[in-house]
């Protein structure tokens, strides 16, 4: 049986097996068979050119599209699948596996269904121990770290399926009289999906199965609060109605006044920081530290607001793995607001910013080499500060330190810029020149060139700044010409920092 996660990041067994990553053919292998696994039919090649080559196609990608397939193919059988793995038919593939696939995401869906229909019956304690099941997967990020337009439709669908699931919790604890339980799902579901109205309705509910009246004024004060602020609109007739029974008071007899003043209707969101996105990158070796930074999101969403370090030396990627943590957090709905040292960012160093506590505000946080500094951001639920060195302890709740990229992130971002797994040799040569000229004061100019099938890199220093090998790694092999041109044209410079 072959099982592959999408949730968390793509992971795949055999028998019950983890499959090593190497066989997955690379970056390129694990977003193809995320592709072709998440959809569940057959994939015209077209779709899954364009997602896994997301800024332009290799002039050869149709060839080289078949190579990424085989190295998959060839995995996955040496992993212990038996039988076919991929088909082709008519310029379409399709996952097979061997005839018995497992997708973590559709048996979530598959268990979601039976928990609804054992609510149904009023079995009430399988509906909650599948619905628990199918909330494991759900709050989980999906596929964290890529970004591709299908990625984005996923996504929203991964967040119906936690809010469907969080429903099914709250109802039957409801009817089972488990109104803890009950109490704390719907929690979940209104810091989760604060716009959403159906969750603030069942939330209602429970607080008046409880006889709090004091906790369901308090509810719908925020529920109408929120909504006026966010939409310029007013609670539903259904959410007034389910007030109403809970209390018998009229809506306007709860106070929700607002510190910011009037409404604005057609509210919408503030634009994501610009100076921030220009470092959104696709991210290699860092997918396990954007999983740990979303577990933080959430636990910061439905608590006290937290605040995280993440450090390391100049070049570590620190910017990169904040800003697509960002960017997803965006794309989920969040706020994010950026203090770096752009002046002409309007939330920049030395400007004060002050907002309400929002559950959805992440904000990111730059602070100068060999300072400490502010280390607050007003309202928001988790900030991220970034910087060179660790802080002392005490100052913030988490910490993550991140190093030089390793040989196996250094060998995938070669498979991302050629279309091929890189030899050894070659992602030892690869490793030696950037250590070699990476030194202070330096500009690197790296030129690679293809002697018969083996990659080749020479490099040369010009007088500039200081470099890292993971900025050598991120900004120069991401933007090589793919080996057809290099093989044409031989000894070619792709890059300078």
């Amino acid at each position: 049986m072959l099982w592959v996660a999408l949730a968390g990041g793509v992971r795949a067994e055999v028998d019950g097996r983890l499959v090593d990553d190497g066989l997955l053919g690379g970056r390129q292998g694990r977003r193809l068979l995320a592709r072709l696994a998440w959809e569940g039919r057959a994939v015209h090649r077209d779709e899954l050119a364009d997602g896994i080559w997301l800024e332009r196609l290799p002039r050869t990608w149709e060839r080289t599209l078949s190579g990424v397939i085989t190295r998959l193919r060839i995995g996955l059988t040496d992993a212990g699948v038996l039988g076919d793995v991929i088909t082709f038919v008519d310029g379409r593939y399709s996952l097979i596996g061997g005839g018995d696939v497992h997708i973590d995401v559709r048996d979530a869906g598959h268990d979601l269904v039976a928990a609804r229909e054992a609510a149904d019956r009023g079995d009430l304690e399988c509906a909650r121990l599948l619905a628990d099941g199918v909330l494991q997967v759900a709050r989980l990020p999906l596929l964290p770290g890529e970004d591709a337009e299908w990625v984005d439709v996923a996504r929203i669908r991964h967040r119906t399926l936690l809010q469907d699931a969080l429903d099914v919790v709250v109802d039957a604890g409801l009817r089972a009289g488990s109104y803890a339980l009950a109490e704390g799902a719907a929690r979940e579901a209104v810091h989760s999906e604060p716009l959403r109205e159906a969750g603030h309705q069942r939330l209602l509910g429970v607080l008046a199965a409880q006889g709090d009246h004091a906790a369901v004024v308090t509810a719908y004060s925020a529920c109408r609060q929120l909504l006026v602020e966010e939409l310029g609109l007013s609670p539903s007739p259904e959410t007034d109605a389910i007030y109403r029974q809970s209390l018998g008071a009229e809506p306007g007899d709860v106070d929700v006044a607002s510190d910011h003043g009037a409404p604005t209707f057609g509210r919408s969101r503030t634009p994501f920081p610009v100076s921030l996105g220009e470092y959104a990158t696709t991210l290699v070796g860092r997918e396990s530290a954007l999983v740990w930074l979303w577990s933080l999101w959430r636990k910061a969403r439905m608590g006290a607001p937290l605040t995280v370090i993440i450090h390391g030396p100049p070049g570590a990627g620190k910017r990169s793995l904040a800003a697509v943590f960002a960017r997803e957090v965006y794309a989920a709905g969040g706020e994010v607001a950026y203090r770096g040292f752009d002046g002409d960012d309007p939330t920049a160093v030395g400007q004060s910013v002050r907002r309400a506590r929002s559950a959805s505000l992440l904000a990111v946080l730059e602070l100068p080499e060999g300072t400490s500094g502010d280390l607050l951001f007003e309202g928001a639920a988790l900030v991220l500060v970034l910087s060179t060195g660790r802080l002392a302890d005490g100052v913030s709740d988490a910490a993550v330190a991140l190093g030089p990229l390793d040989r196996v992130s250094v060998s995938a971002l070669a498979d991302e810029s050629f279309g091929r797994s890189a030899g050894s040799d070659e992602v030892d040569e690869l490793c030696a020149t950037l250590v070699e000229h990476s030194v202070d004061g330096s500009t690197m100019v790296l030129t690679f060139r293809m002697e018969g099938p083996t990659l080749r890199c020479t490099a040369h220093v010009e007088a500039a700044r200081a470099v890292t090998l993971d900025e050598i790694s991120t900004h120069i092999l991401v933007a090589t010409v793919d080996e057809h041109d290099v093989q044409n044209d031989g000894d070619r410079a792709v890059g300078y920092l």
